[in-house]
């Protein structure tokens, strides 16, 4: 007595039939996992989805019938030998301020035999593009954070610059009331009052906003002397 076949297996055909579903599902594996590794490697973001979409017909059951085509806002990009048909399957999906975007699937031809597109194809169309939806918004989050730092970066900047000024001007104060000072003692000098113990108060007051005036115009000297002279 013979052993009675499994279930659902009744012969040949039905063997070739689940072998060739499990290498189409081993192809959409594959190529999952070809995308997923492409859009985390680090280069340029046009180079990586042109790679990624070079992929995608090969994904397909007719790979030498399909072309390819991706469309964000102004970015559009497509494989060699594409072209647009009724023969058509296509995932949308949507990226903040970007807007709405689409990958598709053209034949070029009609198939020789079943549907035109599985509805396996249909849903690794539709991972593909959460795929891409996820890689569009980090690379608009890795934007909004470096124009983050820029803009932290220029407000620390403006207000460094704005103390420099602050404590330029407080200097540029004080030597004024050190030479009104100055100038005040020069005028009780010219009037020879032959005092000599106001004449020596006029002149240590002279010499003590002197030595003053010299500090400050040291302080000063290299906040305005040119970028190249302040590293000397």
């Amino acid at each position: 007595m013979g052993m009675p076949e499994p279930e659902g297996l009744e012969g040949p055909d039905s063997l070739r039939s689940i072998r060739s579903e499990l290498c189409e599902r081993s192809k959409e594996l594959g190529f999952l996992h070809h995308v997923t590794r492409l859009i985390h490697t680090r280069g340029e973001p046009r180079d990586t989805l042109r790679a990624v979409l070079e992929l995608l017909p090969s994904a397909m059951c007719y790979p030498e019938l399909a072309g390819a085509r991706l469309c964000l806002g102004p970015l559009e990009l497509q494989t060699q030998g594409y072209v647009q048909s009724k023969l058509s399957l296509r995932a949308e999906f949507a990226v903040g301020d970007q807007g709405k975007g689409f990958v598709e699937v053209c034949y070029a031809s009609a198939p020789p035999s079943g549907p035109t597109f599985l509805e396996e194809e249909q849903s690794l169309l539709g991972s593909l593009a959460e795929l891409l939806r996820g890689h569009f918004e980090l690379m608009q989050a890795e934007t909004d954070y470096q124009r983050l730092m820029q803009a932290e970066a220029a407000q620390q900047s403006a207000l460094s610059d704005s103390r420099g000024t602050d404590r330029f001007l407080g200097t540029v104060a004080a030597l004024r009331s050190s030479l009104d000072v100055m100038f005040g003692s020069v005028q009780v000098l010219k009037q020879d009052t032959r005092d000599p113990d106001q004449t020596r108060r006029t002149i240590e007051t002279l010499e003590r906003n002197i030595t003053l005036a010299g500090k400050l115009v040291e302080e000063l000297l290299p906040r305005v002397a040119p970028p190249s002279d302040r590293k000397k």
